[in-house]
């Protein structure tokens, strides 16, 4: 199908940018508004197979060791040592205040009703916390990504979809000293040198992904 072939290419296209993701404007536009802030937009293109012009996206990522921890600790299935803490705690917060409001028998008595509104109120007490974490950290895993490097990546890329190459090639260079290892700094700034920095007569901003 055209979405199975569309995600094939962008999948392999990842290579061409040096991203682990991209995401095409149809995803971005149904994501929530906070989550489509954390994207940037790398490119304007058309794949394989469709005239159709499609904007890239994809959200950044600093690839380093700190980042496979962090990402490790995002793995939903994954408590962390400080989650399992917190979740004891909480545990013990519930099981005070049962015996507090006089529930003896809970203490005694462990039957599985017991036990699962026990869980259910250990899961409301430590939902915000575990969440408000997992928060910072993906905020964390795009650390590298500053808002300096934002801005100069932005208007670069303004130039470079207005056909203004040479001026975009000088801020591309800009945004590669901010971020030496950025992957669509490096695609755009090679595609537009082997054109001599010179924009195609016509040139509409959009270019074609040459590779599947």
């Amino acid at each position: 199908s055209p979405n199975v072939n569309l995600a094939s290419r962008l999948e392999a296209a990842t290579k061409q940018y040096g991203v682990r993701l991209l995401l095409s404007e149809q995803v971005a536009s149904i994501m929530s508004t906070k989550c489509r802030a954390c994207l940037r937009k790398v490119d304007r293109v058309t794949v394989k197979g469709s005239a159709r012009p499609l904007t890239l996206y994809t959200l950044d990522i600093a690839e380093d060791a700190t980042n496979v921890r962090l990402a490790k600790e995002l793995d939903p299935q994954l408590r962390t040592g400080e989650e399992r803490e917190a979740e004891d705690a909480a545990r013990r917060w519930v099981r005070q205040v049962q015996v507090a409001e006089g529930d003896d028998a809970a203490e005694e008595i462990r039957d599985e009703e017991t036990e699962h509104a026990t869980d259910e109120a250990v899961a409301e007490i430590t939902k915000e916390e575990r969440m408000f974490r997992r928060v910072a950290e993906i905020f964390q895993l795009r650390r590298t990504v500053t808002p300096e490097f934002l801005h100069v990546w932005d208007g670069a890329l303004d130039l470079y979809t207005k056909g203004k190459w040479k001026e975009a090639y000088s801020e591309f260079e800009m945004a590669q000293f901010l971020l030496p290892d950025d992957g669509p700094t490096r695609t755009l700034m090679g595609y537009i040198k082997r054109r001599d920095c010179e924009a195609p007569e016509g040139w509409t901003g959009v270019r074609e992904l040459t590779s599947k």
